[in-house]
């Protein structure tokens, strides 16, 4: 997936997959997704995703609603958050980011 936003393109061909997350729900909901967080060689970090009409990747069709994919631009905070959120493995995220200790 290729996309220009903000005057920056963003290509998961040419970035570096970080990590992987589907939510467990079957295709054929409403309400599955399925994103991969990718790093830029210039440290950029951005979301690539697809998923159902109830997700932030649903697309408008005329006056319906329907599966979509989109590229999502994350600050490096928003990176660290969704890694968090999503349950990525703790050596991924203290790879990338400098974490303290508790």
């Amino acid at each position: 997936m290729k996309q220009v936003i903000g005057g920056k393109v963003y290509d998961t061909a040419k970035a570096t997959n970080v990590w992987n997350h589907e939510n467990g729900y079957d295709s054929g909901n409403f309400k599955w997704c399925n994103e991969s967080l990718y790093r830029t060689k210039n440290g950029n970090f951005f979301v690539a995703g697809s998923g159902g009409p109830m997700t932030r990747y649903g697309s408008d069709y005329g006056n319906m609603r329907g599966a979509g994919k989109r590229i999502i631009p994350m600050t490096t905070d928003e990176a660290r958050e969704w890694l968090e959120m999503v349950g990525a493995d703790a050596d991924v995220i203290t790879e990338l980011f400098e974490i303290a200790e508790a």
